[in-house]
């Protein structure tokens, strides 16, 4: 993990992400890695899984990590984390029955350059349902946080940062109800830019854990 350095009052880079506890919001670069199909992650580092992922970046789930704590956030322990056992991403039955996830409210904005214009859109507006037939509804993403199993955090080791598929392993997931479901999300198609544009993820902690 990249050294923390404070490069103006309350800012701080940590490599490739910078951090404003006054704004309680940090940034980091990212790209398009979907402009269709299903997918069930808003954002993968390249460990993750790329091929069912909107987005993707170089920056690591302990970057992210290390600097949501430092904004304050506390994220929520999955169900079944104090067993200090890991088991993978939920599937079939468990999914349909996995709990809302609960932490820390966020908001999720991207930012990027389209045709010399600056463009900023929050992160809903990219991810298209097909059982409404409508742009995911604004707000309810949550900073779960994660956890720690067999000493691994677990983000981590798979490199799923942000989860539109209900996962307890990601860093980010969101509550609006088909989050159990792996067969309603999808890129917006005609919405979302070319793959391989460059953007900005920002993130903001938006207020104390639900």
């Amino acid at each position: 993990m990249a050294a923390l350095v404070e490069v103006s009052p309350g800012v701080y880079q940590m490599g490739a992400l910078r951090l404003d506890k006054q704004a309680r919001a940090l940034r980091f670069p990212g790209t398009v890695n979907m402009e269709e199909g299903l997918i069930e992650y808003a954002l993968v580092s390249e460990s993750g899984a790329k091929h069912e992922s909107l987005l993707v970046t170089l920056v690591q789930a302990t970057e992210v990590h290390a600097a949501m704590l430092l904004l304050g956030a506390k994220g929520a322990p999955p169900s079944g984390a104090a067993t200090g056992r890991f088991a993978g991403p939920i599937f079939g039955e468990a999914l349909a029955g996995a709990v809302v996830p609960q932490g820390d409210s966020i908001e999720v904005e991207l930012e990027w350059r389209e045709a010399g214009v600056e463009r900023r859109v929050r992160l809903e507006e990219w991810i298209f349902r097909q059982d409404t037939q409508k742009a995911m509804e604004r707000g309810a993403w949550v900073y779960s946080g994660s956890f720690w199993a067999e000493g691994t955090f677990v983000a981590q080791a798979e490199g799923n940062l942000a989860a539109v598929v209900w996962n307890p392993g990601a860093l980010v997931n969101h509550q609006q109800a088909g989050g159990n479901r792996d067969e309603v999300w999808c890129a917006n198609k005609g919405v979302v830019p070319m793959r391989g544009t460059a953007v900005e993820i920002v993130v903001t902690l938006r207020r104390t854990p639900l």
